[in-house]
């Protein structure tokens, strides 16, 4: 009896200790005993079940089945749950739903058949089981949604699984890639070899973030590209690795800005230089075309006439040379106007047909509805004739060349990949060919000037670089795109102007060479020779002639009373004060002393309505005796004294 009794609170001890719940009914569903953790999963004590149908335990349709369960395995011998444990869901006191795993025992005592359930909660799992979902789910979207390509490999570098971005930035399917070594991802075997090899393992990354690599891969269809990857190990939860995953990144296009960021910076860099040197040498050149103009009337030896006469024209030619510096600077004063590109290159390659060979065809594909555009119509014929000329002679043994013009909307994406360029609306310039093409390096450098790859003689270097020049002090840019063998594409972007824009030609009026007569000439000159020769130059002209070495003294002269009928001045002077201001003032101070600006170079002065707007004349130098007659005589003869001095503004 004390075995028995022994036994029995062993057993009680067991089930009430027991974290699974226990119940045990007869044949007819009546619950005999029920553990502590029945209360704990469904609510109900002991004492509220015993007696009662277990039936209580489940939702209304498993309940209203429940007896027939028991008869029909009673009749039948059908065990469907008996020895066969299955997830059920039952119902706790408060009715809520509670998820369950069942197994169910069956055993006779005094001849009456009892069941015993055993009951797993499963609240716990489930709700282990939707975050678990809720994870993969995240996980699962991240790794859809991911730009850059994701792939997750084996221990031996295998690809198992990768994202749709792969296959978007690779070429390949889904299913193509599977299996096959991440290696063949890559350009190089020894390239991969190496990046491989140094995939840190789980510690070193946890001690020191992997810094990206750059390395180049290869698309499905052969294709090069440059990817920035990170590699890292993977563990599983015995921290035994796994395997590896990998994050490619496409840097093509970053890689592109920054090329296009650095070449502008450099054209930028080798402008400023460029524009130095070019004012420096106008302002010799002016000095030897001046006297030579001075020395020509004294000559009356036909030999000596002829030495004089090539002196001058390579000071001409010199002063061509300066030009293009200028445009390339950006220093160059435009005569712009608002055009229709359409007609200024239909009319240019019919010229230049005549003269690019039987060999080459020039092909011309005008946009229809083209937009307008402002830029100086010669500066634009001279870079078609440039453009085309370069084109021509990538194509010694002939070709084709497409002159195309269009409309281009650039967005953020777009001015990105162009340094220079705003978000905003152009107008597109492209000359074509399929010639040689360059290889990078010379593409990089093909607008800087005097960069050729022509033989000696046969190109000065300056055709691109007045290109270049020309487009960004037009407000625009130019591009140029090239492949070895398959040809180059230089592009000139130009901002569209309305087409009511009422800007218009600023010309150039040409008026007979007068004299001066006896006026008062305050010239305003740093350099030395260049203005002693302004005085001999002016003297010539029939001018009486004051010279000062700059703005300052110039302001302290007319302070004291000096009162000339114009100033002469250069641009670039020392002092602090600039051409520029010194005619500011003078226009807001004295309306009735004209201003006539000769420069080098126009720097700011870029836009012909600002020179108006103050009134004032511009001689470019260097200039010829017949030009300076002209144009200092204007600056008399148009000074208007009335103007009022709030009007003057500076640019």
């Amino acid at each position: 009896m004390n075995a028995a009794s022994n036994d029995a609170a062993r057993l009680r001890a067991i089930l009430d200790s027991a974290v699974t719940a226990i119940v045990t009914i007869d044949s007819r569903g009546i619950v005999h005993a029920a553990n502590p953790a029945v209360e704990r999963m469904f609510g109900y004590a002991e004492a509220e079940l015993i007696g009662r149908n277990v039936s209580m335990l489940m939702p209304d349709d498993l309940a209203r089945a429940h007896d027939g369960f028991i008869a029909r395995y009673l009749a039948t011998g059908d065990p469907r749950i008996i020895g066969i444990g299955r997830e059920v869901t039952g119902q706790h006191k408060d009715g809520s739903s509670v998820p369950l795993h069942l197994s169910v025992g069956e055993f006779e005592d005094g001849g009456v058949q009892y069941f015993t359930g055993i009951m797993v909660d499963l609240r716990r799992q489930r709700l282990t089981e939707r975050q678990l979902a809720r994870e993969e789910a995240l996980f699962q979207s991240i790794f859809d949604s991911v730009p850059d390509a994701f792939v997750v490999t084996d221990t031996d570098r295998n690809i198992q699984v990768a994202n749709p971005a792969f296959g978007r930035i690779f070429g390949f399917e889904p299913g193509e890639i599977v299996g096959r070594p991440i290696t063949a991802l890559f350009d190089e075997p020894e390239e991969a070899a190496l990046h491989m090899s140094s995939a840190p393992s789980l510690e070193r990354q946890q001690q020191q973030p992997q810094a990206p690599i750059i390395a180049n891969f290869r698309r499905r269809n052969g294709e090069r590209f440059p990817g920035e990857a990170v590699w890292s190990e993977v563990r599983d939860g015995a921290n035994v690795g796994v395997g590896y995953v990998a994050l490619v990144r496409d840097v093509t296009r970053e890689l592109k800005r920054e090329t296009a960021t650095r070449t502008a910076q450099r054209l930028e860099a080798i402008g400023q230089l460029t524009g130095g040197i070019a004012h420096d040498f106008n302002n010799l050149l002016t000095v030897i075309v001046g006297n030579l103009e001075l020395l020509e009337p004294r000559l009356s030896d036909d030999a000596q006439l002829d030495l004089l006469r090539e002196v001058k024209e390579a000071a001409e030619k010199g002063a061509q040379l300066t030009d293009h510096l200028l445009t390339f600077a950006r220093r160059q004063r435009l005569e712009s106007q608002k055009i229709s590109l359409n007609s200024m290159v239909t009319t240019v390659a019919d010229l230049l047909r005549r003269t690019i060979g039987a060999n080459i065809v020039l092909d011309v594909v005008p946009s229809s509805n083209l937009w307008m555009t402002r830029a100086d119509p010669g500066l634009i014929e001279t870079a078609i004739v440039n453009l085309v000329l370069n084109a021509r002679d990538a194509m010694p043994v002939g070709g084709r060349i497409v002159v195309e013009t269009r409309n281009a909307i650039l967005d953020a994406s777009g001015a990105e990949l162009i340094p220079g360029l705003q978000v905003g609306q152009y107008v597109v310039l492209s000359v074509t060919d399929n010639g040689n093409g360059m290889p990078s390096e010379v593409a990089e450098r093909a607008f800087e000037p005097f960069f050729t790859t022509k033989g000696p003689g046969k190109g000065s270097g300056l055709g691109l670089a007045s290109v270049y020049g020309f487009a960004r002090q037009s407000g625009g840019q130019a591009t140029l795109y090239s492949e070895v063998g398959k040809g180059t594409t230089v592009r000139i972007y130009l901002p569209r102007v309305d087409a009511d824009d009422s800007v218009g030609p600023t010309g150039r009026r040409e008026e007979p060479l007068p004299l001066g007569n006896g006026e008062l000439v305050l010239a305003v000159e740093d350099d030395a020779n260049v203005r002693r020769l302004t005085i001999q130059r002016l003297t010539a002209l029939g001018y009486e002639v004051e010279a000062v070495g700059d703005a300052n003294a110039a302001l302290r002269a007319i302070d004291n009373g000096l009162r000339p009928a114009v100033v002469f001045t250069d641009y670039m002077m020392p002092g602090g004060i600039s051409g520029l201001e010194l005619a500011q003032r003078l226009r807001a101070q004295h309306p009735e002393i004209a201003v006539l600006l000769t420069t080098g170079y126009a720097g700011g002065l870029i836009d012909a309505g600002d020179i108006n707007a103050l009134r004032i004349k511009v001689l470019m130098k260097p200039y010829r005796q017949a030009k300076l007659a002209q144009t200092i005589r204007e600056a008399i003869d148009t000074n208007d004294a009335t103007r009022s001095p709030e009007s003057a503004s500076l640019i």
